[in-house]
């Protein structure tokens, strides 16, 4: 027994005596281009507060997306749906904006948000159109802050803001249609909001006065930098980097015309945007970090936002591939013939899959971050799906369809 315990105490103090108990642990490097999570005061802690998650457009979730493509659940709307987005507020409430035809509205068209329980049960809607609206065809996704507020922008013309006992708190009438594409609307660190309409663009504060105005970006998608002191946004002939009061502090020129696959900033405040078949990237001061040039037979599809992952990895879509390009511009790989209909805007997860839905033919895939189809899952060979996916709690992916044959709509849950 006393060789046993001497040998013991040997082995131990041989084992405490190779340790340098002084010496902190060091966490594992993390690679070039590692996407850290952005905080954002003014927004609700929610996994998906706004389109595309956050005010960079990252299209990234820090959840797991779902994980075997099943359908958890659907429900039935009871008329047509154009361009959808979804957002998830502060009471995990899920929050879906769409322009729709409805069979007793005296209204051709009309905005609506609805919202839903994670269960699919419908809580309340409104009807964001007045029967004297300026009628266009896409309303844009909402937001939902800190506050437990959200605010939609009708195509109408009309920004609201609604409280959290879901009662309009003001409208902010512009008085012509606001552009609503790529969600439309986005929020600074402070919860001003960022619109545009036909005619300017507007910076509104939370009590819904206006700040500023600027003619030279109507009709664009403002976004912003990491820190939150930038706005990036499109000119004719150039993308912009704005000071929070408007002022210029750089342009990087671009082709001009309308043409631009916009926009995402990372958390090293660099930005990404593709152009007249080059996808760029450039950094915070505006110079250009890298340009990856696309084939003279393919272009890009510009109805589909790119998406960023944690490594600092872009995906796009072209009318040909499904395009992943590393940090320093590098094909990684492409997919042929996956998402080039598509009409939805790109995601990952957590885990770096990708996930892509076709506009014609209900295919929605998830991608694995090496470029593998993990999953497909068909939800309808009629099916028409355009607009922005949710990533939400318990793996959980959220979807609107509608069938162009029938008329038919409906809300998807994914896992």
């Amino acid at each position: 027994m006393k060789l046993i315990f001497s040998l013991f105490a040997f082995l131990m103090f041989i084992t405490l005596s190779s340790c340098d108990v002084n010496e902190p642990k060091k966490d594992k490097p993390k690679p070039e281009g590692y996407q850290e999570d952005i905080p954002w005061p003014s927004l609700a802690d929610s996994p998906w507060p706004m389109y595309q998650h956050d005010p960079q457009n990252t299209g990234r979730s820090s959840l797991n997306g779902p994980l075997l493509g099943k359908v958890k659940w659907r429900k039935e709307l009871k008329f047509g749906v154009s361009p959808f987005f979804f957002a998830i507020d502060k009471k995990q409430n899920i929050l879906l904006t769409y322009s729709s035809v409805k069979p007793d509205s005296n209204l051709q068209t009309s905005n609506y948000l609805l919202a839903f329980s994670n269960s699919g049960n419908l809580l309340w809607q409104l009807n964001l159109c007045k029967s004297n609206s300026l009628n266009q065809d896409e309303i844009s996704s909402a937001i939902s802050t800190i506050e437990g507020y959200t605010y939609v922008s009708s195509s109408c013309g009309v920004l609201f803001a609604i409280n959290s006992n879901n009662r309009i708190l003001w409208e902010f009438d512009t008085g012509e249609p606001i552009y609503n594409g790529l969600g439309g609307l986005n929020i600074d660190k402070l919860g001003n909001i960022y619109l545009s309409t036909t005619s300017k663009f507007y910076c509104i504060n939370k009590d819904g006065h206006t700040q500023w105005t600027m003619d030279k970006y109507k009709e664009q998608k403002a976004v912003f930098s990491a820190d939150g002191s930038k706005i990036f946004i499109k000119a004719e002939g150039s993308i912009d980097a704005l000071e929070l009061n408007g002022r210029l502090l750089w342009s990087y020129p671009i082709s001009s015309g309308n043409y631009l696959l916009f926009l995402i900033s990372d958390s090293q405040n660099n930005i990404y945007f593709a152009n007249n078949k080059t996808f760029f990237s450039v950094s915070s001061l505006g110079k250009l970090r890298w340009a990856f040039e696309l084939e003279s037979t393919d272009d890009f599809n510009y109805n589909i936002s790119p998406t960023i992952d944690k490594n600092g990895n872009t995906y796009f879509s072209t009318r040909e591939y499904l395009y992943s390009l590393n940090y320093e511009g590098k094909l990684r790989w492409k997919l042929k013939d996956v998402g080039t209909t598509g009409g939805v805007h790109l995601t990952n997860d957590a885990n770096g899959n990708i996930f892509v839905a076709e506009s014609r033919g209900g295919n929605i895939y998830s991608i694995s971050n090496n470029g593998d189809i993990n999953w497909t899952l068909n939800l309808g060979i009629n099916t028409y799906i355009y607009g922005g996916i949710t990533i939400g709690e318990d793996s959980t992916l959220y979807i609107l369809t509608e069938n162009y044959q029938s008329r038919t709509s409906f809300i998807y849950s994914i896992y």
